[in-house]
């Protein structure tokens, strides 16, 4: 028998099992406990070109609070803070994103609001960012097959 290139496979090939068709939304399986996820990555697009997603956590939101310091005047003092301040919120929505099983977070969305209040009325500028929360894996393409389509790893 032909493939669709023309050529007929090898004496003795097996093609491979065909993997289930990839359905609009995969059901989120979380990683095992014993595998802890030491990465996460956050990106601004809702895909992520070389990898497909196997499954959603939903929508993850985080925020910090920078309060208004007129002891911190000059603009160095200033940059220093924001710079602590992206840091802060970078870092809780990647351990939120752990938390969730999740290896990266998916359109990402950061707003500032300047005239915010915390708990007590102090004003300051709340840093917000929101993403879907998202497990990733790797694409693995057949060179024999075209147009190429993804290979889903089978861990034996």
């Amino acid at each position: 028998m032909l493939s669709r290139a023309g050529i007929a496979p090898p004496e003795g090939f097996e093609a491979p099992p065909t993997s289930k068709p990839f359905s609009r939304t995969p059901k989120f399986v979380p990683a095992p406990p014993d595998q802890p996820i030491k990465t996460v990555g956050l990106f601004t697009s809702p895909w992520v070109s070389g990898s497909r997603a196997c499954g959603y956590a939903g929508p993850q939101h985080v925020t910090v609070f920078l309060r208004d310091d007129r002891r911190a005047a000059t603009e160095a003092k200033r940059v220093v803070q924001w710079k602590r301040a992206l840091a802060r919120l970078r870092s809780k929505m990647r351990d939120k994103a752990r938390s969730v099983g999740c290896n990266a977070i998916v359109g990402l969305e950061t707003w500032i609001d300047l005239w915010a209040t915390d708990a007590k009325g102090r004003p300051g500028t709340r840093l917000a960012a929101s993403g879907t929360g998202a497990k990733l894996e790797p694409l693995e393409w057949d060179s024999n097959d075209w147009p190429p389509r993804p290979i889903r790893r089978v861990d034996a």
